[in-house]
């Protein structure tokens, strides 16, 4: 299944990034028919995974602690782990994983 979100109102779209899908493949959830707050938490997520594979060393270094952090704030990695139903210490195991491919 292709992952695409609407980018715009203009009806583009965007392919999520392979990590981003692996991490969301357990949900089995349409992302094209997702709710404005799933595709947005998505995007979160996406862009953050984007970053971590980032060269720019400031932009790789947020997203990792980012990922890394505990808190429950809104638009943090646990509050969007837990919006989006998934485990969040396994989906930072993939994360590592991933992030010595990148």
């Amino acid at each position: 299944m292709k992952h695409r979100l609407n980018a715009n109102r203009q009806g583009e779209t965007r392919t999520l990034h392979r990590v981003t899908r692996d991490l969301l493949r357990p949900l089995r959830l349409p992302t094209t028919a997702a709710s404005g707050e799933y595709a947005l938490l998505v995007c979160l997520l996406d862009r953050a995974v984007r970053d971590l594979a980032s060269s720019e060393p400031a932009i790789a270094r947020s997203a990792r602690q980012w990922f890394r952090s505990q808190s429950f704030c809104s638009f943090g990695f646990e509050f969007v782990c837990d919006v989006l139903q998934l485990d969040s210490q396994t989906a930072r195991l993939q994360l590592v994983r991933a992030s010595r491919r990148f």
